[in-house]
């Protein structure tokens, strides 16, 4: 019933990963088979990508955005949809970090999925736009038109859809033709089009983090979320993180 696709870089300690998603997994499990697809960047049987990868993976040196990143991930989730046959797909990333209240978040959504009410749902964290630290927040796509759909950006942690109502690869393909340099590296920005036009689809955002760090032990929740924001406090817009920062303090003195 359900495809649980992996997709993109391998990163960091993927025996504490499987922890934490074996946690959301086995909930989904309620809902139906779940079958798991490794089609990551090192899968022997993936499909030569006709967009600039950018060379090998430097997130171990902190660099995350490489190349046309977006038209990749894109390309790659929905190259994925066409290597598996069930109706539900689930898109993972191996960098992801899911909370209790995140888990809880994505089960109840998840019914619109199984029930026909919904499409396709992104889900993912926001550190800036007023939405550092919050838990849930849920915006419905609108198609003003074929080229424009509003909001720009959507979460991209996690997305849940059916079938039918994810574009082809052709389709796909034909859309990010159109674009080039910038316009090809955000996956935030290019994720929308892969919802069939007039289908009920929603980008979420609560409280799923990334892994950015390499960790022996498993982690706590603030543990993971300061190296997340912390990834993005490089110093070129310092001001863009101070409510991830603040925040992050307050989170912690909750827990003293």
């Amino acid at each position: 019933m359900i495809a649980l696709i992996y997709n993109g870089d391998v990163r960091f300690n993927q025996n504490v990963v499987k922890q934490n998603h074996q946690i959301l997994i086995d909930r989904l499990k309620d809902f139906g088979e779940v079958t798991t697809y490794n089609f990551t960047k090192n899968d022997p049987n993936r499909p030569v990508c006709p967009y600039d990868e950018g060379g090998l993976d430097t997130a171990d040196q902190g660099t995350y955005r490489r190349a046309a990143g977006g038209a990749v991930q894109v390309w790659d989730f929905i190259q994925s949809v066409e290597r598996t046959v069930e109706p539900i797909i689930i898109r993972m990333r191996t960098d992801s970090w899911f909370t209790d209240d995140s888990i809880e978040i994505i089960i109840k959504e998840m019914q619109d999925i199984v029930d026909k009410k919904a499409g396709v749902y992104f889900f993912g964290s926001d550190l800036i736009n007023d939405n550092a630290g919050r838990k849930y927040k849920k915006t419905y796509l609108s198609h003003v038109d074929e080229n424009n759909i509003i909001p720009n950006t959507v979460q991209d942690f996690i997305i849940i859809g059916r079938r039918e109502c994810i574009i082809s690869l052709e389709k796909i393909n034909a859309k990010l033709s159109q674009l080039n340099g910038n316009k090809l590296r955000s996956g935030n920005k290019l994720f929308r089009w892969v919802v069939v036009q007039n289908s009920i689809a929603a980008t979420v955002i609560c409280n799923i983090f990334l892994i950015r760090k390499h960790f022996n032990l498993y982690p706590t929740d603030i543990e993971i979320y300061w190296e997340y924001i912390n990834s993005y406090n490089n110093g070129k817009k310092p001001d863009l993180i101070d409510p991830a920062l603040a925040y992050y303090h307050s989170w912690k003195e909750t827990i003293k």
